[in-house]
Protein backbone atom coordinates (compact mmCIF):
# COMPACT_ATOMS: atom_id res chain seq x y z
CA UNK A 1 0.00 0.00 0.00
CA UNK A 2 1.20 3.94 -0.53
CA UNK A 3 2.03 5.54 1.96
CA UNK A 4 -1.06 7.76 3.15
CA UNK A 5 -0.42 11.60 2.64
CA UNK A 6 -1.42 14.34 4.70
CA UNK A 7 -1.96 16.41 1.78
CA UNK A 8 -4.38 13.97 0.33
CA UNK A 9 -6.80 14.70 2.55
CA UNK A 10 -6.18 18.38 3.18
CA UNK A 11 -6.24 19.71 -0.56
CA UNK A 12 -7.83 23.19 0.22
CA UNK A 13 -5.91 26.17 -0.41
CA UNK A 14 -6.42 26.54 3.63
CA UNK A 15 -4.11 23.33 4.03
CA UNK A 16 -1.48 25.07 1.35
CA UNK A 17 -1.42 28.13 3.46
CA UNK A 18 -0.80 25.94 6.61
CA UNK A 19 2.17 24.57 5.17
CA UNK A 20 3.63 27.63 3.61
CA UNK A 21 3.21 29.09 6.54
CA UNK A 22 5.22 26.49 8.60
CA UNK A 23 7.70 26.99 6.15
CA UNK A 24 8.47 30.57 6.21
CA UNK A 25 8.28 30.24 9.77
CA UNK A 26 11.32 28.01 9.97
CA UNK A 27 13.53 31.06 8.31
CA UNK A 28 13.81 32.85 11.44
CA UNK A 29 17.03 33.31 12.64
CA UNK A 30 16.03 31.43 16.03
CA UNK A 31 15.94 28.33 14.45
CA UNK A 32 18.92 28.27 12.84
CA UNK A 33 21.17 26.35 15.20
CA UNK A 34 18.37 24.10 16.83
CA UNK A 35 17.24 22.71 12.97
CA UNK A 36 19.60 23.50 10.30
CA UNK A 37 17.36 22.12 7.18
CA UNK A 38 14.47 23.57 8.08
CA UNK A 39 15.48 26.93 8.25
CA UNK A 40 17.86 26.78 4.81
CA UNK A 41 14.63 25.47 3.11
CA UNK A 42 12.36 28.56 4.98
CA UNK A 43 15.35 30.97 3.90
CA UNK A 44 15.54 29.26 0.45
CA UNK A 45 11.33 29.84 0.01
CA UNK A 46 11.68 33.15 0.92
CA UNK A 47 15.02 34.38 -1.31
CA UNK A 48 12.97 32.41 -4.50
CA UNK A 49 9.74 34.46 -3.25
CA UNK A 50 12.07 37.63 -3.44
CA UNK A 51 13.93 37.27 -6.25
CA UNK A 52 10.58 37.33 -8.19
CA UNK A 53 10.84 41.22 -8.08
CA UNK A 54 14.40 41.56 -8.49
CA UNK A 55 15.15 41.55 -5.04
CA UNK A 56 17.28 40.11 -2.39
CA UNK A 57 15.97 38.80 1.60
CA UNK A 58 17.37 41.61 4.19
CA UNK A 59 20.13 39.46 6.26
CA UNK A 60 19.22 38.09 9.64
CA UNK A 61 16.33 39.18 10.82
CA UNK A 62 13.43 37.79 12.82
CA UNK A 63 10.19 36.41 10.58
CA UNK A 64 6.93 37.13 11.87
CA UNK A 65 3.90 35.47 9.83
CA UNK A 66 0.63 36.09 10.21
CA UNK A 67 -2.71 35.00 8.67
CA UNK A 68 -5.45 36.72 7.12
CA UNK A 69 -3.87 40.04 8.09
CA UNK A 70 -6.06 43.22 5.92
CA UNK A 71 -7.57 40.00 4.14
CA UNK A 72 -4.72 38.70 2.45
CA UNK A 73 -3.72 34.76 2.43
CA UNK A 74 -0.59 35.38 4.19
CA UNK A 75 1.47 38.36 5.75
CA UNK A 76 5.19 37.60 6.56
CA UNK A 77 7.20 40.66 9.04
CA UNK A 78 10.76 40.49 8.05
CA UNK A 79 12.60 42.67 10.86
CA UNK A 80 11.45 46.16 10.64
CA UNK A 81 12.29 46.51 7.30
CA UNK A 82 10.05 44.35 4.50
CA UNK A 83 6.91 42.83 4.34
CA UNK A 84 6.28 39.85 2.10
CA UNK A 85 2.32 39.54 1.07
CA UNK A 86 1.56 35.90 -0.62
CA UNK A 87 -1.67 35.34 -2.25
CA UNK A 88 -2.11 31.62 -2.61
CA UNK A 89 -4.04 29.71 -4.83
CA UNK A 90 -4.71 26.12 -5.71
CA UNK A 91 -6.61 26.11 -8.61
CA UNK A 92 -8.80 28.85 -8.36
CA UNK A 93 -7.46 32.14 -10.47
CA UNK A 94 -6.49 35.37 -9.09
CA UNK A 95 -8.82 37.91 -7.31
CA UNK A 96 -9.64 41.37 -8.81
CA UNK A 97 -8.81 43.01 -5.53
CA UNK A 98 -5.21 41.93 -5.35
CA UNK A 99 -4.83 46.36 -6.09
CA UNK A 100 -6.94 46.74 -2.75
CA UNK A 101 -4.76 44.13 -0.63
CA UNK A 102 -1.57 45.66 -1.64
CA UNK A 103 -2.65 49.07 -0.67
CA UNK A 104 -4.11 47.58 2.65
CA UNK A 105 -1.11 46.10 3.61
CA UNK A 106 1.21 49.79 2.56
CA UNK A 107 -1.39 51.28 4.55
CA UNK A 108 -0.40 48.78 7.54
CA UNK A 109 3.23 49.10 7.53
CA UNK A 110 4.07 52.54 6.20
CA UNK A 111 7.69 52.86 5.03
CA UNK A 112 8.37 49.77 4.81
CA UNK A 113 8.90 47.81 1.57
CA UNK A 114 6.09 45.49 0.57
CA UNK A 115 6.74 42.59 -1.78
CA UNK A 116 3.16 40.79 -3.55
CA UNK A 117 3.47 37.48 -4.80
CA UNK A 118 0.74 35.14 -6.32
CA UNK A 119 1.68 31.72 -5.38
CA UNK A 120 -0.37 29.19 -7.55
CA UNK A 121 0.31 25.81 -7.27
CA UNK A 122 -2.26 24.87 -10.06
CA UNK A 123 -2.93 26.07 -13.75
CA UNK A 124 -4.42 29.31 -15.24
CA UNK A 125 -4.24 30.73 -18.72
CA UNK A 126 -2.71 33.80 -18.15
CA UNK A 127 -1.70 36.05 -15.36
CA UNK A 128 -1.98 39.70 -17.48
CA UNK A 129 -4.49 41.08 -14.33
CA UNK A 130 -1.88 39.90 -11.46
CA UNK A 131 1.16 41.55 -13.43
CA UNK A 132 -0.69 44.33 -13.98
CA UNK A 133 -1.62 45.44 -10.16
CA UNK A 134 2.45 44.98 -9.22
CA UNK A 135 2.15 41.32 -8.56
CA UNK A 136 4.59 38.83 -9.58
CA UNK A 137 4.11 35.00 -10.32
CA UNK A 138 5.54 32.09 -8.01
CA UNK A 139 4.24 28.71 -9.92
CA UNK A 140 4.36 25.30 -9.08
CA UNK A 141 7.50 24.56 -10.86
CA UNK A 142 9.14 27.08 -9.09
CA UNK A 143 7.90 26.15 -5.82
CA UNK A 144 9.32 22.15 -6.68
CA UNK A 145 12.71 23.58 -7.79
CA UNK A 146 12.82 24.92 -3.80
CA UNK A 147 11.26 21.85 -1.87
CA UNK A 148 13.33 19.44 -4.46
CA UNK A 149 16.67 21.17 -3.54
CA UNK A 150 16.17 20.38 0.23
CA UNK A 151 14.54 17.07 0.49
CA UNK A 152 17.36 16.36 3.30
CA UNK A 153 14.34 18.34 5.87
CA UNK A 154 13.67 15.67 7.36
CA UNK A 155 9.60 15.97 8.43
CA UNK A 156 6.82 14.15 7.40
CA UNK A 157 4.68 17.49 6.68
CA UNK A 158 7.81 18.38 4.36
CA UNK A 159 7.65 15.22 2.68
CA UNK A 160 3.89 14.60 1.94
CA UNK A 161 3.68 18.16 0.76
CA UNK A 162 6.31 17.79 -1.98
CA UNK A 163 4.82 14.55 -2.81
CA UNK A 164 1.31 16.02 -3.23
CA UNK A 165 3.11 18.89 -5.27
CA UNK A 166 4.91 16.36 -7.27
CA UNK A 167 1.81 14.04 -7.88
CA UNK A 168 -0.15 17.71 -9.43
CA UNK A 169 2.76 18.16 -11.54
CA UNK A 170 2.87 14.61 -12.70
CA UNK A 171 -0.91 14.55 -13.32
CA UNK A 172 -0.79 18.04 -15.19
CA UNK A 173 2.18 16.10 -17.69
CA UNK A 174 -0.22 13.36 -18.14
CA UNK A 175 -1.86 14.06 -21.44
CA UNK A 176 1.82 13.13 -22.52
CA UNK A 177 1.68 9.23 -22.17
CA UNK A 178 -2.31 8.84 -20.82
CA UNK A 179 -4.75 7.01 -23.29
CA UNK A 180 -6.73 10.37 -24.73
CA UNK A 181 -10.34 8.59 -22.85
CA UNK A 182 -8.08 9.08 -19.25
CA UNK A 183 -7.31 12.34 -19.45
CA UNK A 184 -8.44 14.24 -15.79
CA UNK A 185 -9.06 18.20 -15.67
CA UNK A 186 -5.14 18.31 -14.54
CA UNK A 187 -3.80 16.69 -17.85
CA UNK A 188 -6.31 18.93 -20.05
CA UNK A 189 -4.60 21.96 -18.56
CA UNK A 190 -1.19 20.45 -19.48
CA UNK A 191 -2.21 19.99 -23.02
CA UNK A 192 -3.75 23.25 -22.76
CA UNK A 193 -0.42 25.05 -21.69
CA UNK A 194 1.05 23.00 -24.70
CA UNK A 195 -0.46 24.51 -27.27
CA UNK A 196 -0.42 27.83 -25.93
CA UNK A 197 3.26 27.67 -26.97
CA UNK A 198 2.19 27.27 -30.49
CA UNK A 199 -0.68 29.11 -30.52
CA UNK A 200 -0.21 32.71 -29.46
CA UNK A 201 -3.31 34.44 -28.25
CA UNK A 202 -4.67 31.11 -27.11
CA UNK A 203 -7.09 31.04 -23.56
CA UNK A 204 -8.15 28.27 -21.83
CA UNK A 205 -9.78 27.46 -18.95
CA UNK A 206 -12.63 25.45 -16.95
CA UNK A 207 -16.32 26.14 -17.64
CA UNK A 208 -18.74 24.85 -15.44
CA UNK A 209 -22.29 23.90 -16.34
CA UNK A 210 -25.49 21.97 -15.30
CA UNK A 211 -23.55 18.94 -16.53
CA UNK A 212 -20.47 18.74 -15.17
CA UNK A 213 -18.68 21.16 -16.95
CA UNK A 214 -15.92 20.84 -19.38
CA UNK A 215 -12.04 22.75 -19.89
CA UNK A 216 -12.45 24.77 -23.16
CA UNK A 217 -9.74 26.06 -25.59
CA UNK A 218 -10.39 28.95 -27.98
CA UNK A 219 -7.86 30.80 -30.37
CA UNK A 220 -7.36 32.30 -34.01
CA UNK A 221 -9.99 34.96 -33.43
CA UNK A 222 -10.82 36.06 -36.81
CA UNK A 223 -12.92 39.53 -36.37
CA UNK A 224 -16.13 39.69 -38.87
CA UNK A 225 -18.02 42.52 -39.98
CA UNK A 226 -20.06 44.66 -37.27
CA UNK A 227 -18.20 43.38 -34.39
CA UNK A 228 -18.65 39.87 -34.91
CA UNK A 229 -16.00 37.01 -35.13
CA UNK A 230 -15.42 33.80 -35.75
CA UNK A 231 -12.80 31.39 -33.74
CA UNK A 232 -12.15 27.67 -33.36
CA UNK A 233 -12.59 26.39 -29.88
CA UNK A 234 -11.83 22.63 -28.35
CA UNK A 235 -14.10 21.42 -25.73
CA UNK A 236 -11.95 18.75 -24.83
CA UNK A 237 -12.73 16.06 -27.72
CA UNK A 238 -14.67 18.11 -29.35
CA UNK A 239 -13.18 20.99 -32.34
CA UNK A 240 -15.94 23.70 -32.99
CA UNK A 241 -16.58 26.81 -34.95
CA UNK A 242 -17.96 29.78 -32.54
CA UNK A 243 -19.81 32.58 -33.96
CA UNK A 244 -20.15 35.72 -31.72
CA UNK A 245 -22.45 37.63 -32.48
CA UNK A 246 -22.85 41.01 -30.09
CA UNK A 247 -26.47 42.08 -32.09
CA UNK A 248 -28.90 40.35 -30.28
CA UNK A 249 -31.77 40.78 -33.10
CA UNK A 250 -28.89 39.09 -35.90
CA UNK A 251 -28.33 36.51 -33.81
CA UNK A 252 -30.54 33.51 -34.99
CA UNK A 253 -29.95 35.01 -39.07
CA UNK A 254 -26.42 35.15 -38.40
CA UNK A 255 -25.56 31.47 -36.93
CA UNK A 256 -28.21 29.89 -39.43
CA UNK A 257 -26.14 31.72 -42.71
CA UNK A 258 -22.57 30.57 -41.05
CA UNK A 259 -24.16 27.02 -40.73
CA UNK A 260 -24.96 27.07 -44.19
CA UNK A 261 -22.12 28.33 -45.50
CA UNK A 262 -19.83 25.68 -43.55
CA UNK A 263 -21.62 22.56 -43.37
CA UNK A 264 -21.73 20.40 -45.80
CA UNK A 265 -23.01 16.58 -46.72
CA UNK A 266 -19.43 15.32 -47.04
CA UNK A 267 -17.07 18.26 -46.18
CA UNK A 268 -14.98 18.57 -43.14
CA UNK A 269 -17.41 19.60 -40.86
CA UNK A 270 -20.94 18.97 -39.31
CA UNK A 271 -24.15 20.61 -37.87
CA UNK A 272 -23.77 20.81 -34.20
CA UNK A 273 -26.21 18.58 -32.23
CA UNK A 274 -27.47 22.15 -30.43
CA UNK A 275 -27.49 25.38 -32.25
CA UNK A 276 -27.31 28.09 -29.31
CA UNK A 277 -28.92 31.75 -29.58
CA UNK A 278 -26.44 33.46 -27.21
CA UNK A 279 -23.92 36.08 -28.17
CA UNK A 280 -21.58 33.11 -28.60
CA UNK A 281 -22.73 30.18 -30.52
CA UNK A 282 -21.67 26.59 -31.99
CA UNK A 283 -22.05 26.70 -36.13
CA UNK A 284 -20.12 23.60 -36.83
CA UNK A 285 -18.16 20.52 -35.22
CA UNK A 286 -15.43 18.96 -36.75
CA UNK A 287 -16.50 15.78 -38.47
CA UNK A 288 -12.88 14.17 -37.11
CA UNK A 289 -11.07 13.93 -34.29
CA UNK A 290 -8.75 16.99 -33.91
CA UNK A 291 -5.94 15.15 -31.45
CA UNK A 292 -3.72 12.99 -32.82
CA UNK A 293 -2.10 9.63 -31.93
CA UNK A 294 0.68 7.44 -32.61
CA UNK A 295 0.89 3.65 -32.96
CA UNK A 296 -0.14 3.14 -29.12
CA UNK A 297 -2.95 5.70 -28.92
CA UNK A 298 -0.97 8.16 -27.29
CA UNK A 299 -1.39 11.69 -28.30
CA UNK A 300 1.39 13.41 -30.66
CA UNK A 301 1.58 16.97 -29.75
CA UNK A 302 3.24 18.37 -32.72
CA UNK A 303 0.84 16.82 -35.42
CA UNK A 304 -2.11 17.53 -33.26
CA UNK A 305 -0.67 21.47 -33.14
CA UNK A 306 -0.19 21.59 -36.81
CA UNK A 307 -3.85 20.45 -37.01
CA UNK A 308 -5.42 23.48 -35.24
CA UNK A 309 -2.86 26.04 -36.99
CA UNK A 310 -4.53 24.54 -39.91
CA UNK A 311 -7.93 24.97 -39.26
CA UNK A 312 -7.01 28.76 -38.11
CA UNK A 313 -5.19 29.45 -41.73
CA UNK A 314 -8.45 28.29 -43.27
CA UNK A 315 -10.20 30.79 -41.12
CA UNK A 316 -8.48 33.51 -42.27
CA UNK A 317 -8.74 32.93 -45.79
CA UNK A 318 -12.54 32.52 -45.95
CA UNK A 319 -14.01 34.61 -48.42
CA UNK A 320 -16.21 37.04 -47.10
CA UNK A 321 -15.54 36.80 -44.00
CA UNK A 322 -15.00 40.95 -43.79
CA UNK A 323 -12.44 42.40 -41.50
Amino acid sequence: MSRPNLFAFGRSELSQDAFLCWLLAWADASHEAAEPAHHAAGRAFLAALFRTHALEVPGPSSVTVRQQLCDCDIVVELGESHVLVIEDKVDATNRNRLAEYRARIEGHYPGRTVVCVFLKTGDQSHYEYVCAQGWTVFGRDALLDVLRAHRSVSSDIFRDYLARLEAIEAETRGFRTAPLSAWSRRAWAGFFLALQEELPGAWWSYVPNPSGGFMCFNYAHRPLCDGMALFPQLEEHRLVLKLHVPDKARRSAERDAWVRRLVSADGPWRRPGRLGHGAYMSVAESAEAYRQVDGAGRLVLDETSARLKQVAAWIAALDGARV
